[in-house]
């Protein structure tokens, strides 16, 4: 916590979420940023509040891209909650959604919550590219889970899932989807059915 205070050094969500937008994507100075914001999400609930206020305002996508990442190296289980708020939300443009699906992928310790929510946007995507980025970010976010012993429950209950999309997707490439999400999870309990699905495409 006291490294999280030195590292946003009372700077307030305003101030870092303009400051990311001052360098370039992939510098050094753009991940300390986005580290810095990732602290102040984690020690100021407010913070999150702000960010759900102007990521729902439909930022363009290169504004909220930054955003999107320092929410999803923060280690609140609410960044995820909102993380998951812009993946649903149909009003905003397909690429900001993707990206929150992107990075819900590898957030840090995924929540039963975050899974639940990717389980739902995946059976209820409006279109199938949405539908296959959520499930392959259920894959990652499963995974995770599968290591943490306070969503063990909940991601075994995906991996099932998953293997029911497998064995009863309405064609070969939603089945290929639900595949590479399965085999993302790591899941010791898909390997029969991954190793049968790969001797069928032989």
């Amino acid at each position: 916590h006291e490294r999280k205070l030195q590292l946003v050094d009372g700077a307030g969500f305003d101030t870092l979420a303009r400051d990311l937008q001052k360098f370039s994507p992939g510098s050094d100075e753009r991940w300390a940023s986005m580290e810095r914001l990732s602290a102040l999400f984690d020690i100021d609930p407010e913070a999150l509040a702000e960010a759900r206020r102007l990521l729902g305002g439909g930022l363009v996508p290169d504004e909220a891209r930054g955003i999107l990442g320092a929410l999803a190296g923060a280690s609140a289980p609410q960044a995820q909650g909102v993380l998951t708020d812009v993946a649903k939300n149909t009003a905003l443009e397909a690429t900001t959604r993707h990206t929150a699906l992107i990075h819900l992928a590898v957030a840090t310790a995924p929540t039963e919550a975050t899974l639940l929510e990717l389980s739902s946007l995946a059976q209820h995507a409006e279109d199938r590219e949405l539908q296959a980025r959520a499930l392959l970010a259920l894959g990652g976010a499963t995974g995770k889970a599968l290591r943490e012993p306070g969503t063990q429950d909940a991601a075994a209950a995906a991996v099932e899932a998953l293997k029911r999309g497998v064995e009863h997707a309405p064609d070969d490439p939603s089945r290929q989807v639900y595949v590479t999400a399965l085999g993302n999870t790591g899941a010791a309990s898909a390997l029969g059915l991954l190793e049968r699905q790969l001797h069928d495409a032989n």
